[in-house]
């Protein structure tokens, strides 16, 4: 099995093109000890001066059975997404007839089926936020997607703080106020403000010569040691985020995928997120709601009772926090996503 990632250049800190499911994917590759070529030098590892991504000199796309990109370097139709200054894959390439091998794009772009249509030009489009009404009707060869985890989070994120001995217990850090993200804040936790720390770093510049520059310059500024610090302090976190639209009748949730969620899970913290199954959402495998994450409804009444429960200590947040972090590690590492489009794509 011959593979080609096509990705973006870089770019500086506050405009770096961080093709973060790509990451993971090609990492998850490394695990499994499957090589990749690449049409570009891109990411590099740790503080050394070697890519995971490395240029293959004279492309020959036929030599290849699958290309693999994200959708800000493979969009055809639709505005070309932030920052696409150095857009490499050719739209030839997609659109060659009695070609030898098969396309791959990766989804996890914001809105709601932002650039969708062009599940055409791919024989396998896998998208975050899968609603499970509505894109399985619309063809058979779009799949659900997460954003996972990449080595760099499961590094930043081990932690070796007791769960009782954690001090913050609702960790609220979000730098953008989505509409869900702002419903939680003003209705659910607006009684619990002595139980909530909140964090926002402001894209605080570390300095040049620390070892996590690198980190915090290909990530796009996410980054940050501080943060990690108090996520792996903390018992709950809050990963909420998105938007609620109406379509064909149907409310639903959309962009509610995060770094977030994922830097939560592998700390070890109990999740408080969304109720995936009542908004129809399909992860590659699926996390229970109150097994592995507490997922709340976005119904003024039913969510403070699940607020009331969680403070008198009617659920158990430790255990959904273990079984959490068992989950993620079982099914969402680099090697664990490669190996859920593996047996897709094989």
């Amino acid at each position: 099995m011959k593979i080609l990632f096509y990705v973006n250049n870089i770019g500086p800190p506050d405009k770096a093109d961080y093709q973060h499911c790509i990451i993971a994917l090609a990492e998850g590759f490394k695990a499994l000890n499957i090589d990749f070529d690449s049409n570009t030098d891109y990411y590099k590892i740790n503080n050394t001066d070697e890519y995971l991504f490395k240029k293959k000199e004279n492309l020959n796309h036929d030599d290849y059975d699958y290309i693999i990109t994200s959708f800000s370097c493979g969009i055809i139709e639709g505005k070309r997404p932030y920052p696409n200054k150095n857009t490499f894959l050719e739209k030839e390439i997609l659109l060659k007839l009695n070609r030898k091998y098969k396309t791959i794009l990766l989804d996890w772009s914001d809105g709601f089926a932002t650039y969708l249509s062009n599940y055409k030009y791919y024989d396998y489009y896998f998208c975050s936020s899968y609603n499970t009404n509505i894109m399985s009707g619309i063809s058979k060869n779009i799949y659900p997607f997460v954003f996972n985890s990449t080595n760099r989070i499961i590094e930043a994120c081990v932690n070796n703080i007791d769960f009782k001995d954690r001090k913050i217990d609702l960790f609220y850090s979000h730098r953008v106020p989505h509409s869900i993200r702002g419903y939680m804040l003003d209705n659910i936790y607006s009684n619990y403000k002595n139980l909530m720390t909140k964090f926002n770093d402001n894209f605080e510049n570390p300095n040049i010569n620390d070892k996590n520059y690198i980190h915090w310059h290909q990530s796009g500024r996410r980054h940050n040691v501080e943060f990690y610090n108090n996520l792996k302090d903390s018992k709950m976190v809050d990963c909420t985020g998105g938007y609620l639209t109406n379509y064909n009748n149907n409310l639903l949730a959309y962009q509610i995928d995060s770094f977030k969620l994922w830097e939560a899970f592998f700390s070890g913290c109990c999740v408080l997120f969304i109720d995936l199954d009542k908004f129809n959402i399909t992860f590659p495998k699926q996390p229970i709601n109150f097994v592995h994450y507490i997922g709340f409804t976005l119904n003024k009444s039913e969510d403070i009772k699940i607020m009331n429960n969680i403070v008198n200590n009617k659920i158990n947040i430790q255990q959904i926090a273990k079984n959490g972090y068992e989950f993620v590690n079982k099914y969402y590492t680099p090697k664990g996503i490669a190996e859920y489009i593996l047996n897709i794509i094989k």
